[in-house]
């Protein structure tokens, strides 16, 4: 009986070692493949797949857009390689601005290792000609050459003649500018200006203290929103590294605080940023390349101009209806378009509306335009910029 049983566990051995279902099964899996558009905000577990060397592990925010570019991709390939080729993904992060700490600004006149009055020398050198005076360029241009061996956090003020095409004299006017070295570049500070000392009841001494510090982002938040070269270019995510004189144990030091603009306010608390896209190209997560655009209803009238008619966009009668209207009829009528005719059109527009766009097949353009059918809805057509101008690519849905 012994020996019966040992001969039929050998059996069903036999029979498991040569044929398992599961096994096989489990073997023959494949990474899932399929396209989805995914759209999200990083949590703190996202930020925590980054390399250690990141800031962004344990800080849990983009100092800025381009640290974002180059890490959610890291993000993205760990979390889903397994997604086709065409996936998006439409991210949201959070953004604080980096926190800068100068390694010793201590201000004694023009005898510390931070000041510099810039020389007659040092204008030649940069300008190479007689001019007197730098733009903001020209000055992170000669901060680079300066300090050949910057390190972060850096900090230089800057005596010297500050040049603005349209907004000072050819010779420049006097100034004395503050920047920081952050990340690899010098970067121009908004130094708070004795006006706006005066402004925040400061009469005489052009300096806070300790018992500012609490008001300090509300009294920046003010100086920047009530300057109208920062307004004027202000968008979502902006930061500005605010410099600033603190007086502490009889001493004046220069400090920077950076604020980020949150649409309304500049803030030094993190601000949501985004959704920023992302495309799965190659086997590999990368920024979208895509121009992602909706057609205005004032763009349809250049299909009226004599440059449509020569280039024999479309008929007549529905160029004229398509400029009036700012839609494509296709209803049958004598206004109508053809599929064929709206690539025309839509290619005529785009070869004036980016005119100046590097030719790079690899960059779609993904047009939404307006259609009529006795509503108005709208379609997308996708297109490429080659050598000779853009060209109709068609898109498998």
């Amino acid at each position: 009986m012994k020996k019966n049983l040992l001969y039929m566990v050998a059996f069903i051995s036999v029979i498991f070692t040569a044929c398992n279902p599961l096994k096989d099964e489990m073997n023959n899996l494949k990474p899932v493949t399929e396209t989805k558009t995914l759209a999200f905000t990083l949590a703190n577990t996202d930020y925590a797949l980054l390399p250690s060397s990141n800031y962004a592990q344990k800080g849990f925010y983009f100092a800025n857009e381009q640290d974002a570019n180059a890490s959610i991709p890291v993000i993205l390939n760990s979390r889903f390689a397994q997604l086709a080729d065409g996936t998006k993904a439409n991210i949201t992060y959070n953004s604080l601005p980096a926190q800068v700490k100068p390694a010793d600004s201590l201000i004694t006149g023009n005898t510390n290792p931070f000041t510099y009055t810039v020389t007659d020398a040092d204008y030649l050198a940069i300008n190479g000609n007689n001019n007197k005076n730098f733009t903001t360029a020209k000055s992170l241009e000669f901060l680079v050459k300066k300090y050949p061996a910057a390190v972060n956090n850096q900090l230089s003020i800057l005596t010297y003649a500050y040049f603005e095409s349209g907004s000072t004299t050819s010779a420049g006017v006097p100034a004395v500018d503050t920047f920081i070295y952050l990340n690899g570049q010098w970067i121009k500070a908004y130094t708070v200006s004795q006006a706006q000392y005066i402004s925040a009841g400061k009469l005489a001494l052009f300096n806070f203290g300790a018992a500012d510090e609490p008001n300090l982002a509300g009294y920046f938040n003010v100086f920047l929103k009530s300057d109208a070269s920062v307004t004027a270019k202000a968008k979502l995510g902006d930061v500005k590294y605010v410099a600033f004189d603190y007086f502490a144990s009889s001493k004046t030091y220069r400090r920077i605080k950076p604020l980020i603009f949150d649409g309304t306010n500049w803030i030094n608390k993190s601000v949501a940023i985004g959704p920023k896209s992302f495309l799965k190209k190659k086997g590999t997560w990368i920024l979208d390349p895509t121009v992602y655009y909706t057609l205005l209803k004032a763009e349809y009238a250049v299909l009226k101009s004599q440059a449509a008619i020569d280039a024999k966009v479309g008929t007549d009668a529905g160029r004229i209806n398509a400029a009036d209207f700012g839609s494509f009829d296709v209803t049958g009528g004598p206004n109508s378009w053809t599929d064929a005719q709206i690539n025309d059109a839509l290619i005529f527009i785009l070869n004036g509306k980016y005119a100046s766009a590097p030719v790079d097949e690899s960059v779609l353009y993904n047009i939404n335009y307006a259609l009529f059918r006795g509503a108005t809805p709208t379609a997308v057509k996708t297109f490429a910029k080659t050598s000779t101008g853009f060209v109709f690519v068609p898109v498998e849905n």
